[in-house]
């Protein structure tokens, strides 16, 4: 990408700032969604305000209100989440008769599966509930 520089003077900035101020455009969800598709040639778009919240979307990956957001996933995992195994079997049994298998396990250098130490050797990292 290539971008050109315009240095301003603090005077010149504040200005710039309040002519942006003044268009009124909002940085909104659906203006977000049409912004991160690719493009080329785009004109430059200045925006007011950004709507409340849409920041925290952006990093955590759920602007598309279809989408979990990552902190939402992660506070899953953290709690045990459902693990691969949680997944299998749906539409087989109700939800209250079959058995969940729950993944605990921490990623580290050491050990980048995140395996137990004791279930390392035999490749078992799951338990039943």
């Amino acid at each position: 990408m290539r971008f050109r520089f315009l240095g301003l003077s603090d005077g010149d900035f504040d200005a710039w700032v309040q002519r942006t101020r003044e268009s009124g455009q909002a940085l909104t969800r659906q203006a977000y969604l049409q912004l991160e598709q690719p493009s080329e040639k785009e004109p430059v778009r200045r925006y007011a305000r950004v709507d409340e919240g849409l920041y925290d979307a952006i990093v955590n990956r759920c602007v598309d209100s279809r989408s979990m957001c990552m902190r939402e996933m992660m506070a899953i995992d953290a709690q045990g989440g459902t693990g691969k195994g949680g997944v299998s079997g749906l539409g087989q049994r109700p939800w209250g008769d079959r058995q969940r298998t729950v993944v605990a396990a921490l990623c580290t250098p050491a050990n980048p599966s995140g395996l137990p130490s004791s279930a390392a050797s035999s490749g078992a990292a799951t338990a039943t509930h």
